[in-house]
């Protein structure tokens, strides 16, 4: 197992990357689009089934968790399985916000503490 692995926003990005790095920075595992979804309040607790404005959702009172459909669920696992023996990580995901909460999203649901390098390119052509 390596200690360093690459995520990658798509699997179109994943095999850019590896065509253009290989193996070098260790294994490029793509994610699909945002892999987790807020929790509902009434999950978080159930008095909170019934909308009132108080449930507005406050930063760090709703967790996440994995979203369903296409493949994320294996995508997330591959993910998570590599993270559990990572020293670094390097976010390759799209430049933009959207691309940095991609993989954010990732690495703090599963708590992820090593290094974490971000990858900026401008184009992948």
């Amino acid at each position: 197992m390596t200690d360093q692995i690459v995520i990658t926003e798509k699997t179109s990005q994943a095999q850019d990357v590896r065509a253009a790095v290989g193996g070098r920075y260790g294994a490029i595992l793509p994610a699909e689009g945002h892999l987790f979804d807020l929790v509902e309040p009434e999950e978080v607790s159930a008095d909170w089934k019934r909308w009132t404005a108080v449930l507005l959702r406050p930063d760090g009172l709703y967790g996440t968790k994995p979203a369903t459909g296409g493949n994320k669920s294996s995508k997330l696992k591959a993910i998570r399985d590599a993270l559990r023996g990572a020293k670094r990580v390097w976010l390759a995901t799209d430049c933009d916000r959207e691309g940095q909460l991609i993989g954010q999203e990732i690495l703090e649901h599963y708590g992820y503490r090593g290094t974490v390098m971000r990858v900026i390119f401008t184009a992948q052509d």
